[in-house]
């Protein structure tokens, strides 16, 4: 793996755990709002996969935004065409 791919891995894992740690924390505050604790763990799994697929998604976004300014180098649809 490139150097600056695996450290842009790292940050975009490191902000999926920062995001949690402050939905588990933060905007919950100290109530858990269940009585059982499987509920909790299967809550907070769920978000920690939500987080997941949102940085996935952002970044295939990223992909395809500099797949697409590679292709048209800049032109505008009219100049394509011509």
């Amino acid at each position: 793996m490139d150097t600056f791919t695996a450290l842009e891995d790292y940050r975009r894992r490191e902000k999926i755990e920062e995001l949690f740690a402050v939905q588990k924390g933060g905007l919950d505050g100290s109530m858990s709002r269940t009585w059982y604790t499987d509920n909790l763990r299967r809550r907070q799994f769920a978000q920690f996969v939500s987080l997941g697929y949102h940085c996935f998604l952002t970044k295939k976004i990223k992909e395809l935004r500099q797949g697409l300014r590679k292709s048209g180098n800049g032109k505008t649809k009219a100049r394509l065409s011509q």
